[in-house]
Formats: structure tokens, C-alpha cells, sequence
């Protein structure tokens, strides 16, 4: 089953909060990242909070560029990619039919906070990272084969502490992007390019076993027209050494829940309607393979999809079993 239709979407941030509906969480993990977001969000709005230092620290010790690389990634919940190496992602079902590419450039990490002991950074780290990124988005099943173009520049304050490498706690960042966006058509050349910079503010979090999350106040711009201000939640659980769980929410609706195996989709990747109710005969029709039905979850009606995914490759199984032949489960 092959996800349908295109929907480009960016995101911009008003100087003010918005209040929007949470979701309903019975996981601990998730409530204690949501409770996080909630007490930290305000900062996000405050003025001259991602402004440049007026004068930089040293490092406190001499640590190599690896190193600071090294230093980053344990505070952020995505690694960051090296500067200048290109990284190419394709579809889950290894074709090339929609493929993105994303290249960093001018990464500075700049050290706020950092004590050094008997050599080693220990303590409370607090750091400054700032990069740009172009992310080269080409959508060849979309009608008029689009490319998205995105300039993005990255400004993120990281803070956790450290104890002989490790993360201890949870770490937090605070991350603000400035993105320049132009969209082409193939088909008739047509060129579509935002004169603003769109501003996109996240907070992300990540605890010392691994779990992460982030949430992303945006409003979304549809290429058909029209708008929605949404807080786009998204959790990453750690099940075991190989497996995690990731599941993503827009305000108080789920949307996604996906199971990883080694950073790959594996097993029943679930997809979440409301409001379809009476479009399941209609689905199932175009899409049997989807083997869409009507759940009830914290009260809400939705129209749960289906789509089968063995170590990154798409399969027409269902239900959908693992190479252990267990059922995957959310």
C-alpha cells in the first residue's frame, strides 16, 4: 500500500503563544516529556532568547572537533550530521521515487557552559550549535513532480549534564529555524519562492536512556490553499537494544504509531483518521491492502490504516509479522 496524495507544509511563528489541546497520554514517558514542554514552552517566546552571544566562551578544555561533535550528540535527540557530508534518505520501500538529500555547512558549536575536570567535561553542559542546512526534497509521485528547496538555518541551545560521557538526566533544546523555501514544477517550470523567511520554533528532549521527544508549534500552509495553527507531538520510545516506537500526535489526535528496528520501519506502521467514519467502505475499496477499521481510543472515534514494512521494505502482509513471527503491536 502506497501512501497517497502530496500536502507541502511550512511553518511560521507568531511573536504570540497560542493554547492548543494536548493529547490525552496514558505513557509515563510521554507525560513526563509533555509535562517538560509544558513548563518550558514560554521560553521559546522570549525576546532576544536565540540572539548571538555578545562575547563566546573558550572551551574549557581542549577538546578536538570530533570531540565537540561527539559533546553535541549527547544532548541532541538527532545526531548532528557532519559538516559538508551529504545524507540521502528514499522511501521506506528502498525506491527512488521521493528522495531527500541534506547537506550541513558552517557548523559552530559554541560552548555557554562547560566545566572540565581532571581533563574531562563533567557537570552541566550548556552549548550553542548553529548550522546551515539545504534540504533538497524531490516529490517524483507528486502530479507535477515537485521539488522543495529549503534553505535552513539552525540555531539550537542544548543543556544537560554530563557524567564520564554519558548523559545524566534528561537534556533539553531549544531550537529556532530560519528556512527560505522555493518550490518548482517540473511539468510547466512553474517557480514558487517565500520572499519571508519562515520561522519555525521546536523544544526537544531527550532522557538518558534514549527516549526522546519533540513538539513543534506550527501553522501549516497547504498547497491548495488555506491554514491551521497545530502542535505537532512527536515521541521516540526505546523497547529494546534493536526496536523503538515512535508516535506522533497533532494537538489531542493520534496520527502515527511506528515501530523501528535499528533506525528502520518494522512491523505494522498504524495511521490514524478522524472524521472517516463513513469513508471505510470507500478506502477499503481503493485501498484493501491498507485493511482500514473503526477504533476508539481515549474516547475519540478514528479510522485506524495499516501498512506492513520488513526492514525498511514494503510488503503486502497483513496481519503484519515480524521475523520472529510475532504480531507487532502498538
Amino acid at each position: 500500500m502506497k501512501r497517497i496524495g502530496i500536502t507541502i507544509m511550512v511553518s511560521i511563528i507568531s511573536s504570540v503563544t497560542f493554547a492548543f489541546d494536548y493529547p490525552e497520554l496514558s505513557d509515563p514517558i510521554q507525560q513526563k516529556f509533555l509535562n517538560l514542554y509544558l513548563s518550558d514552552r514560554n521560553d521559546l517566546y522570549k525576546e532576544d532568547f536565540f540572539s548571538p552571544l555578545k562575547t563566546e566562551q573558550e572551551w574549557s578544555c581542549r577538546i578536538s572537533r570530533n570531540e565537540q561533535y561527539k559533546l553535541a550528540n549527547l544532548l541532541l535527540s538527532k545526531p548532528l550530521v557532519i559538516e559538508n557530508e551529504l545524507n540521502t534518505q528514499k522511501k521506506s520501500d528502498n525506491t527512488s521515487q521521493d528522495e531527500t538529500t541534506i547537506t550541513n555547512s558552517n557548523v559552530r558549536i559554541i560552548p555557554m557552559k562547560v566545566e572540565c575536570v581532571n581533563g574531562k567535561i563533567m557537570g552541566e553542559v550548556k552549548l550553542r550549535i548553529e548550522y546551515d542546512s539545504l534540504l533538497d526534497q524531490y516529490l517524483k509521485n507528486s502530479p507535477n513532480q515537485t521539488r522543495v528547496i529549503s534553505k535552513i538555518h539552525n540555531i539550537t541551545l542544548s543543556s544537560g549534564n554530563i557524567k564520564d560521557g554519558a548523559l545524566i538526566g534528561t537534556a533539553k533544546s531549544f531550537t529556532k529555524l530560519i528556512t527560505q523555501l522555493k518550490i518548482e514544477s517540473s511539468q510547466n517550470e512553474e517557480k514558487k519562492e517565500f520572499s519571508n523567511p519562515i520561522i519555525t520554533l521546536q523544544m526537544n528532549y531527550k532522557d538518558d536512556i534514549g527516549n526522546t521527544a519533540l513538539f513543534s508549534e506550527e501553522t501549516d500552509f497547504y498547497l491548495i490553499g488555506g491554514q491551521i495553527k497545530n502542535l505537532k507531538s512527536a515521541f521516540v520510545e526505546i523497547i529494546d537494544k534493536n526496536h523503538t516506537r515512535k508516535t506522533t500526535y497533532k494537538n489531542n489526535y493520534l496520527s502515527m504509531i511506528e515501530p523501528y528496528k535499528n533506525g528502520i520501519p518494522h512491523g505494522d506502521q498504524l495511521g490514524y483518521l478522524v472524521g472517516m467514519d463513513d469513508k471505510i467502505d470507500l478506502i477499503e475499496a481503493a485501498l484493501p491492502s491498507s485493511h482500514p477499521k473503526l477504533v476508539t481510543i481515549n474516547g475519540i472515534n478514528y479510522l485506524e490504516t495499516h501498512l506492513c514494512v520488513l526492514e525498511g521494505v514494503e510488503v503486502d502482509q497483513f496481519p503484519c509479522l515480524t521475523d520472529d513471527q510475532n504480531k507487532v503491536h502498538p
